[in-house]
């Protein structure tokens, strides 16, 4: 006859067991923390990432658990409506629209139709801010994985050579240019956003008052015959801000 127990004799649930278990997480978790810490410290990778970025280790632990708030939208040229539009596109990680509506965004920025190639001397006119927060936008929503600064770190790392830093963000394959894009989170790191489409010349381009779409008030006048490729990172032509605060 199997063992009962009255309603009155019913066993009590003790909390050792449960509490047995939460400790087994707990050490567990632990465990984790410390395997993960002890590989990174053994990685030459790791280790030129933090002399790169002038971060320490309790930096990187403390972002795996508090994250970045969200990249404010700045805006010198009343730009903002077209930042938040980039920014619900990263937010939904279209990859490939957000990469359109940077370029296009670009060219309203300098006020210069989107179907021409950008002018090298136009990009300078480019604001800290603006660059700033589509940079702080990809950098956000791609978790450090795309962005003008991870591209600046990766061409600055080869020494400033274009080939090598193409080979690397697989806009080279076969030692060919290909800028065909991977328009997914699995791309190679400083991928997108893609390369700047520029000419090699002068131009007063339009003014912020001109409506898109009219006619260059000077024609382009070529100053030497562009480097191959003439697609490269922006970092190429203008500086990637950190900080747009004045001294």
């Amino acid at each position: 006859m199997g063992n009962f127990h009255l309603p009155s004799q019913e066993p009590k649930k003790t909390e050792g067991h449960s509490i047995s278990s939460c400790m087994e997480k707990v050490i567990t978790f632990l465990g984790g923390c410390i395997f993960g810490v002890s590989s990174l410290l053994v990685n030459s990778e790791f280790s030129k990432y933090l002399e790169e970025n002038n971060k320490t280790i309790p930096d990187v632990l403390l972002s795996w658990f508090i994250r970045t708030p969200p990249v404010a939208i700045e805006s010198e040229t009343g730009a903002e409506e077209r930042m938040l539009r980039l920014k619900q596109l990263l937010e939904k990680r279209d990859w490939k629209q957000a990469d359109i509506e940077t370029s296009n965004l670009l060219h309203w920025i300098i006020r210069t139709p989107v179907e021409n190639n950008f002018i090298d001397t136009d990009l300078k006119k480019l604001p800290c801010r603006d660059i700033k927060t589509v940079d702080g936008l990809w950098t956000y929503y791609s978790n450090g994985r795309f962005g003008y600064s991870a591209q600046d770190l990766i061409l600055k790392r080869l020494g400033n050579d274009i080939v090598l830093f193409g080979d690397a963000v697989d806009w080279r394959k076969y030692s060919k240019w290909v800028f065909s894009y991977d328009y997914d989170l699995r791309a190679a790191k400083g991928h997108l956003p893609s390369p700047i489409g520029v000419s090699y010349g002068l131009s007063r381009g339009l003014s912020r008052t001109t409506p898109l779409g009219a006619p260059l008030l000077s024609r382009t006048i070529p100053l030497e015959a562009p480097a191959s490729p003439n697609r490269k990172p922006l970092s190429v032509y203008i500086p990637i801000p950190k900080s747009c605060e004045t001294p």
